[in-house]
Formats: C-alpha cells, structure tokens, sequence
C-alpha cells in the first residue's frame, strides 16, 4: 500500500524539490514504475527459450528447409506400409546434412489394421551450405524400371 506524503509537511534531505516542483524520489518512483509497467506487457529483453534438438517438422507441403549448425529437422512422408511402398531416400545425401538413425513409422490415431500412417525421417544439420534431398515413394521389391509412385524433393539451407 502507497503511503501519500503531504508536501507541506515533508522535510529533510530525502524530500528536496527539483526545479520542476517535484520531489526527485518521486519522479524517481514514477520513472520506474513507468519501466516496470513497460516491461511487464511487452518486453525485448526476454530470454530466448532453450531450443529443442529437433526444431521443426515438414511434410509434403513445404519444399524448403532453413538450419542452423546442430540443429534437427524432421520429414514426415504419409505412406501406407500394409501395401508395401516406403519412401526411400534418392542418393547422393547432401554432405551438409546428416541422417539421424532410421526412419521410423508412425500409425494414425486409430486401430485399423492397414490405416495410414507417416514416415518420419529425422536429420541433423552438419555444414553450412544449400543442397537438395529427395525422396521417392515405391515398393522395394518393385523392378528398377518402374517408376516410383510419388517423388519429393526438399530444398536445404543451413546457416
């Protein structure tokens, strides 16, 4: 609770005035208050929060990844593994990304059996340049002249 100072009756030291009239604790307490008031709703000072490995997902969608050094990137495929066609990753890998692990498979939120699900392919950014990576969606087992089913390609970019 703010006590109110009659000014008439303040002396001493801490209650000279300025010029202006005001006493300089209070225009004190006002600029600060004021700084208070502007840093509570919007702030430039905030820390950045801690970044995830993994910073960003994309799909067929989106034809462009933005990395930095170290940072992970996750491509998720939709595919139906109970027909048999997986997505294969189309050498050569650029060298500025590397692949974490193995792809893995993940169902859609239902008990089907056959349903589809997602691909997810997880990468690491190793080296500073631009490249591509590109993915076709065939059967393994397929002759190597039958065209894949569907093909995307990704435009990579780490900073």
């Amino acid at each position: 609770m703010l006590r109110q100072v009659d000014p008439r009756r303040a002396s001493g030291p801490g209650y000279r005035r300025t010029p202006s009239g005001r006493r300089p604790s209070a225009a004190i307490g006002m600029l600060l208050g004021a700084a208070l008031a502007g840093g509570c709703s919007t702030s430039n000072f905030n820390p950045a929060p801690p970044r995830d490995p993994v910073v960003s997902s994309v799909d067929l969608r989106n034809y462009r990844i933005d990395l930095r050094i170290g940072e992970r990137v996750e491509v998720r495929l939709p595919g139906n593994a109970s027909t048999g066609y997986r997505w294969a990753l189309v050498d050569p890998v650029p060298a500025l990304i590397r692949p974490i692990g193995v792809a893995r498979l993940e169902p859609t939120r239902t008990d089907l059996a056959g349903a589809p699900g997602h691909e997810v392919w997880t990468f690491e950014a190793a080296d500073y340049g631009i490249g591509a990576l590109s993915f076709v969606y065939r059967r393994p087992f397929d002759p190597a002249g039958v065209p894949p089913a569907q093909r995307t390609q990704y435009r990579v970019e780490v900073r």
